[in-house]
């Protein structure tokens, strides 16, 4: 069998997917909640979300941040 993707554009496309879960892991921890349905301390909280406003600009943060809360009560119910 034959890849369909170009080698280039297939790790060009595997990179993208690294960093969007990336981001979207830091949102999650921003927002406070933890791994395993469990929260996060204050600390490590903030402290992802000075990563998060540091890697992406504050707008950006915000956005993500709101969009792992939205993600969390959607998977709640």
């Amino acid at each position: 069998m034959f890849d369909r993707m170009p080698p280039n554009k297939l790790a060009r496309a595997k990179g993208q997917t690294n960093k969007t879960n990336e981001l979207n892991a830091l949102a999650h921890l921003a927002n406070g909640y933890g791994g395993n349905g469990q929260g996060c301390t204050g600390a490590e909280s903030r402290i992802a979300q000075e990563l998060l406003i540091d890697r992406v600009g504050l707008r950006k943060a915000k956005r993500l941040m709101d969009q792992s809360v939205k993600r969390v009560i959607k998977d709640t119910f």
